[in-house]
């Protein structure tokens, strides 16, 4: 295996990356893009079938994006602009006129959908350069080409990138007492009280902490194909005692040095 860590700045006006148990009259958007919605966007980047393709061969089959990029090492982070790392929110309103919905009053559904403001991210990659599709990925994202135009969630949602960086890596596991802080959103440990692993308290941050916490999707369950979830956290608090989520990797590269990631 001949192993690398890139990253990319993904970019698009509006986004939506829908929740999936939101399904009435309201539909809601997570914040973070995540795992499933960027192998997604990377599929498409490297002309990998989606689930119309996967449904036609065996309707029971993730699409083949999923099956042969899940694989992948993926850290991603929020990029506001603003010390928040939660991007502004609105409402875009539309009708269902069109008989699918002959069962609202008066036959026209009302939809109210909630959308991203101005989302980016960016976005780590380990990648395998041996294996044919994860290096055609590699070189489309370093000269900025896609054969399938990619998405934030719906097709008039277009993406770009931009950035691309390739880092040298190493496994980071931190020494006992040794003070570390995570670049990307990383999973909570379950049943694991963050303030307890590493002694902090809520006086101790200051006004410009950021501390956000989202349930986000990590992947599907091939049985239902349906989303498994986890809880993810994104700080800039430094990390220390024996809190570790496992994962991590030092990098270093493009201007940064000693970059803490979490590859899931």
């Amino acid at each position: 295996m001949k192993q690398t860590v890139i990253s990319v700045m993904i970019r698009a006006p509006l986004g939506f990356l829908k929740k999936t148990d939101m399904n009435e009259d309201l539909y809601l958007t997570y914040n973070s893009l995540h795992k499933p919605a960027l192998l997604g966007i990377l599929g498409a980047i490297a002309g990998l079938g989606g689930f119309y393709q996967s449904y036609i061969e065996d309707p029971k089959q993730l699409p083949e994006y999923y099956r042969s990029l899940n694989v992948i090492g993926v850290g991603i982070k929020p990029v506001s602009g603003t010390e928040s790392v939660v991007f502004k929110k609105s409402y875009l309103s539309y009708n269902n006129s069109t008989g699918f919905a002959s069962y609202e009053e008066g036959g026209n559904l009302i939809v109210q959908e909630q959308i991203l403001i101005d989302p980016s991210y960016k976005v780590y990659l380990k990648l395998d350069l041996e294996n044919e599709t994860q290096n055609f990925l590699f070189q489309n994202l370093k000269e900025s080409k896609a054969v399938y135009i990619p998405y934030l969630g719906k097709n008039e949602f277009n993406i770009w990138w931009e950035d691309f960086i390739e880092y040298s890596w190493s496994e980071f596991t931190p020494e006992p007492g040794e003070s570390y802080q995570i670049d990307t959103l990383f999973k909570k440990l379950e049943d694991t009280k963050i303030e307890k692993k590493t002694g902090f308290k809520l006086g101790q941050f200051k006004t410009n902490t950021i501390f956000n916490f989202e349930r986000l999707p990590s992947g599907y369950d091939a049985q239902r194909r349906v989303y498994t979830l986890d809880d993810y956290v994104l700080t800039n608090v430094k990390l220390g005692g024996d809190y570790y989520p496992g994962n991590l990797f030092r990098l270093n590269g493009g201007g940064f040095e000693n970059l803490i990631v979490q590859l899931n």
